[in-house]
């Protein structure tokens, strides 16, 4: 099982939701890169919702 960290890399502001360079979470996964597998994508959002208040299903992946 890989252990990815997945990290804001550039500051921006879109649609209302404040990302800043730095931000990031760990997620561990048997598969690929879980930044371009679409199973994943629910459940980082869910963890930059818990470690930051972020709600990144405001805006698209």
């Amino acid at each position: 099982m890989a252990l990815w960290k997945v990290s804001i890399n550039s500051s921006a502001k879109i649609n209302s939701v404040r990302l800043r360079k730095g931000m990031s979470v760990q997620i561990a996964n048997n598969g690929m890169n879980p930044v371009i597998t679409s199973r994943y994508r629910d459940q980082m959002a869910q963890l930059y919702m818990n470690d930051f208040g972020i709600d990144l299903k405001k805006r698209t992946l």
